[in-house]
């Protein structure tokens, strides 16, 4: 008697609930359900996957015209379909609301996501794109920096300043910029934040010193700091 129902216990699982088939892979966890791990995710079996191509990214822009549910729908899907934030961005271009996200999630969720879209820009009335993206290659031979910059707004401003960081071989990671009136005189104001890598062989001390003739030639007033992890 013991022998026989050692014999059903250990009989091999049916194909359609093999751990390699897809519909049995948990898109909370990322890895297979306790069954076929003998007990709770193993760290080992959780990391192989993370590290393999089950994880897919997905890049999202979203456009339009803003609505209270906007943001509230558009995360609720990305949620509902088993799928996680990375990072995200929202902004007003004008009347314009603009999004940008960075998500993840198993194939098969970051596909439902990527098949809801029709639907989401005809409820909300936005214009949205999508496409497959890469991991962000790491980059131990540089150094970030933040760099502030307020001036009088004037045209040319925010591309003379990418183009002296990119002329240095210093890479820019963020951008952000927007204008603004001045306090007392209502003159109009450019505030830039910027993130760059800046090389870690490069000579900061001289890096500075061209960066404020830099400055002085265009009348920003500005900073250039490490950025502490």
């Amino acid at each position: 008697m013991g022998l026989r129902w050692a014999m059903l216990k250990w009989r091999p699982l049916p194909h359609k609930q093999h751990p390699a088939h897809l519909h049995d892979f948990c898109c909370t966890c990322q890895t297979f359900p306790s069954r076929y791990t003998g007990g709770e995710h193993s760290r080992s079996t959780r990391r192989t996957i993370l590290q393999g191509k089950a994880r897919q990214l997905l890049a999202i822009t979203a456009l339009g015209r803003e609505r209270p549910e906007t943001v509230l729908r558009l995360t609720r899907s990305i949620s509902d379909a088993g799928c996680n934030v990375l990072e995200s961005r929202m902004t007003f271009l004008g009347a314009e609301f603009a999004m940008l996200l960075l998500i993840d999630g198993s194939w098969d969720a970051v596909a439902r996501f990527e098949q809801s879209v029709p639907r989401l820009e005809r409820d909300l009335g936005v214009r949205m794109v999508t496409d497959r993206a890469e991991a962000r290659p790491s980059m131990l031979d540089r150094v970030p920096y933040a760099v502030d910059a307020v001036c009088l707004d004037q045209p040319g401003v925010v591309h003379h300043l990418v183009d002296f960081f990119v002329a240095g071989d210093i890479h820019v990671a963020e951008l952000t910029t927007r204008t603004y009136p001045a306090l007392h005189t209502g003159a109009p104001m450019l505030s830039v934040q910027m993130a760059v890598n800046i090389p870690a062989e490069m000579h900061i001390g001289t890096l500075r010193e061209h960066f404020t003739e830099f400055c002085d030639r265009f009348n920003l007033d500005a900073v250039l700091e490490p950025i502490k992890s």
